[in-house]
């Protein structure tokens, strides 16, 4: 063999290890389902799968269903023997309902994102807002900032939306809010 086919030989088959390598390394960088079932309002089709990296998505088409957070009432909520594990919250484009109650369990939640395509909720600075930013939703309980200020828009706040937040200090809200 000339030194050029042994020098292509050499290269193809270093290319062929390292192609391998990356597909084994990327295969194994996916986390893992570890729980998974329904939260379905009545009439709609929506998931919730919890994964190995701490990662709650709701997927699916329609809303989820009411859960309450208060008086016993949150061993309701599907992920409640998880809830410590919960450190991020993902919502899909079809799902058009949310019960925020539901993660007011998730202490070591630190952000949510919702997929640029959804119609009914969007998410700034791992917060949780109507699409429109008029009202915020949900700051998740371990959101990592002392201080927040609020944009300009936001109208209402809902109920408990900051509940139990571990570490915000401050929250400057902008005239614009009538409703808290």
């Amino acid at each position: 063999m000339t030194q050029i086919k042994m020098r292509r030989w050499i290269g193809f088959w270093t290319l062929v290890v390292l192609l391998t390598l990356l597909t084994i390394w990327s295969v194994a960088a996916e986390p893992e389902v570890i729980e998974t079932g329904s939260c379905s309002a009545e009439g709609s089709n929506v998931t919730w799968s919890l994964s190995s990296d701490g990662t709650i998505s709701i997927d699916g088409e329609g809303n989820m269903a009411t859960y309450y957070a208060v008086l016993g009432f949150e061993k309701n909520i599907p992920w409640y023997e998880s809830r410590n594990s919960v450190q991020s919250l993902r919502i899909s484009d079809g799902v058009t309902g949310i019960s925020t109650n539901a993660f007011r369990i998730c202490e070591n939640l630190t952000s949510i994102s919702v997929d640029e395509d959804n119609s009914t909720f969007c998410c700034d600075s791992g917060i949780l807002y109507g699409k429109q930013k008029h009202t915020l939703l949900l700051c998740p309980q371990s959101l990592p900032l002392k201080d927040l200020s609020l944009p300009e828009g936001v109208t209402t706040i809902e109920s408990y939306a900051f509940s139990k937040n571990k570490n915000l200090e401050s929250v400057v809200f902008p005239n614009s809010v009538t409703s808290i």
